[in-house]
């Protein structure tokens, strides 16, 4: 535990912190002798009673005070009282209720205006919720659901996105369901972590040089024309796939404008309609509506499979397919993007083109490194509708 000061709006602060489950704690005082005070208090009641002890407001032990002087009033230990309440409520168990209900009445309160959920927000709980009801079954009683289960169902999730998205979802789901709704008595998805963010190696960084791109272009204009526009903003814009996917043409002009509620920062930016992006979108520019055209993932999943950049492939039990990437990678088109526009444009323009947060440059060169030559740059961005690009390049950057 110790003392400094910092600066704050303009105003200096005698600053408390001490470190605590792994985490550092602060408090804030105008004064210097008031935090010197405070201090010696604090260091009195950790060694008495431990560090959960710092952890209660000022406030709270007012409250917690007045509630002891009652409890002895009344000839009571206030630990005892607690016992007995635990012990009662042990009885007191929730009534079953299945998954398939919580699940439907998580999502009435979620709909409710008042809640303020956006559109998205609401599609990502009932799609990724509803997917893990129908799976674990929506007959099961919510308080049977266990660790294991939801463990058990995020595993083939490989993707850090993808299983901490649905790992959100879940968590957001039964803490309502334990804290709010009260239909289970512990959450069974508070001890799930969440897979940490690692730094890719450069293998994993997989781009499309220009004839790739051009062969994927092709492609989206045989399977769909409509796709066309959704992978020019992806290779020649910057944008990531879930900010095309939910562009409109009213936001393409002059400039390509990505409004703060589509961007995964949440700062909205104007990308450059630089000419190679104005001349693949041209032909297919409409006045107003969504860009991406309806059944954008099979139309996608088309696309792809006729550039030869994923390969489909019987799945282990005879039923479906799967698909195997030969050609792609993760945000391959927003990676595309940027290993070709940086050997041409400093980092910072770059960085502002694409939308990182600010002065990230950690996150930026680990993905975006100058390992594409200027004249495989210049050929990337040279290419046009209806004109064969010369040969380029394998597709993963050389280290």
């Amino acid at each position: 535990m110790n003392i400094h000061t910092t600066k704050k709006n303009g105003r200096v602060y005698h600053v408390v912190s001490w470190f605590s489950d792994g985490r550092q704690h602060r408090r804030f005082f105008s004064n210097g002798e008031e935090a010197r005070r405070v201090k010696r208090q604090m260091e009195r009641e950790r060694r008495s009673e431990g560090d959960a002890f710092l952890h209660i407001p000022i406030e709270d032990r007012a409250e917690l005070a007045v509630l002891w002087r009652e409890a002895l009033r009344l000839g009571l230990r206030p630990l005892a009282v607690l016992r007995q309440l635990r012990d009662a409520s042990k009885d007191d168990a929730p009534a079953p209720v299945t998954l398939g209900e919580a699940f439907n009445q998580f999502m009435a309160e979620k709909r409710d205006p008042k809640q303020n959920l956006g559109k998205y927000s609401l599609i990502g709980f009932n799609s990724n919720l509803g997917r893990f009801t129908k799976s674990v079954g929506d007959e099961k009683l919510i308080g049977d659901v266990t660790r294991q289960d939801i463990v058990g169902w995020l595993k083939p999730f490989t993707s850090q996105v993808t299983f901490n998205t649905y790992l959100t979802s879940l968590k957001t789901f039964f803490r309502w369901a334990h804290l709010r709704a009260g239909l289970i008595k512990a959450d069974p998805a508070a001890l799930v972590d969440k897979i940490k963010r690692r730094q890719m190696k450069d293998a994993e960084v997989v781009i499309l040089n220009a004839a790739q791109a051009h062969s994927l272009l092709a492609a989206a204009s045989s399977v769909d024309p409509a796709l066309v526009p959704i992978y020019a903003l992806g290779l020649f814009g910057g944008l990531r796939p879930g900010e095309a996917q939910k562009m409109r043409w009213e936001w393409v002009a002059d400039t390509v404008f990505v409004p703060r509620a589509i961007c995964k920062t949440r700062d909205e930016r104007y990308v450059e309609m630089n000419p190679t992006l104005a001349a693949w979108i041209a032909p297919h520019r409409r006045a107003e509506g969504l860009i991406a055209p309806n059944n954008l993932r099979k139309l996608d999943e088309e696309a792809r499979v006729l550039a030869g950049l994923v390969t489909r492939e019987k799945s282990a039990g005879g039923r479906g397919y799967l698909l195997r990437k030969t050609g792609w990678g993760q945000d391959c088109l927003r990676h595309s993007f940027g290993s070709h526009y940086l050997p041409l444009h400093s980092a910072e323009r770059t960085i502002a083109q694409m939308g990182h947060a600010k002065r990230d440059y950690d996150t930026f060169f680990n993905y975006y490194k100058r390992t594409v030559k200027e004249s495989e740059a210049h050929a990337f961005w040279s290419l046009r509708p209806g004109i064969t690009p010369t040969h380029s390049p394998a597709s993963t950057p050389k280290t």
